[in-house]
């Protein structure tokens, strides 16, 4: 009895821990309507998130340095990835973020209902720093 109690309390701490990582040195490529539909290489050694993801609740802070962008609707796909949106002002972002294997790739669709020119599409791979 005291076996099957024990069993279900380590089960039950282990559903209700959060994960949280540090992630930065960002590198990839991006185009957008701006530089006429050229992929250019991306990268943000410097730019440094904390992304928790704790069951179905998801958030992404800003680490040290690096300056908090607009609010945005997070959805929880899996215990390591996540999705993003926001809309402001007709400009929609959707980014996603998958955690594998000391990497976080990084990936952002961004739309304007008035024209191409803030159009466009970023993707990056990034390293697994730590654990917040």
């Amino acid at each position: 009895m005291n076996k099957m109690l024990l069993l279900l309390l380590a089960c039950a701490s282990f559903g209700a821990s959060a994960d949280c990582w540090v992630v930065n040195n960002f590198k990839g490529e991006f185009t957008s309507g701006r530089n006429e539909w050229k992929f250019q290489n991306l990268y943000k050694p410097n730019y440094t998130l904390h992304i928790t993801i704790n069951g179905k609740k998801a958030s992404i802070v800003p680490g040290p340095g690096t300056q908090a962008g607009d609010p945005r609707t997070l959805t929880v796909l899996n215990p390591t990835a996540l999705t993003s949106y926001r809309s402001i002002d007709g400009v929609t972002e959707m980014e996603t973020f998958a955690i594998q294997d000391k990497k976080v790739f990084y990936s952002s669709t961004i739309q304007n209902a008035q024209g191409v020119e803030e159009a466009g599409v970023i993707v990056m791979v990034g390293d697994v720093a730590g654990t917040c």
